[in-house]
């Protein structure tokens, strides 16, 4: 293995991890915009807007992106994330989306999403550059 491997391997996984986000994205708007599924029905129940409480918590380094909504009316805003152990962020949304990749082949990694202080979503991973990819949207809030 020469020197230029590594750097390979390395973009591929942040390619990787781009094309994720970016089909996470795609899956966002379609199911906040259902007016492009269903162009003659209009939504009766709008979304509710949440505080969305995002926790990594990791023993390794970690990267990915964060897709959020701050208006209805708004396409996504994306932020690029990286870092290694643990980190909080805290957006007011209607709807995120999520993906987070270990950078190395050893640790785990661990998401948390509360809403409005519940619980919506929370997965770990212990694999060779685990990925995690979590989608939630306020209007599913029960």
């Amino acid at each position: 293995m020469d020197e230029k491997t590594p750097r390979k391997h390395l973009r591929l996984e942040f390619g990787l991890i781009l094309i994720s986000l970016m089909c996470s994205v795609a899956g966002f708007l379609f199911l906040y915009r259902p007016e492009f599924l269903f162009p003659n029905e209009t939504n009766q129940n709008p979304l509710a807007q949440a505080i969305m409480k995002i926790e990594i918590e990791s023993d390794t380094t970690w990267k990915g992106g964060i897709a959020y909504t701050v208006l209805k009316t708004s396409e996504p805003q994306t932020d690029e994330i990286v870092g290694g152990g643990n980190m909080t962020y805290i957006y007011t949304a209607y709807g995120i989306s999520i993906v987070v990749q270990k950078q190395t082949d050893y640790g785990y990694l661990r998401v948390k999403i509360d809403a409005d202080s519940k619980c919506v979503a929370d997965k770990t991973t212990r694999n060779i550059y685990g990925k995690i990819d979590i989608t939630w949207l306020a209007e599913y809030a029960g």
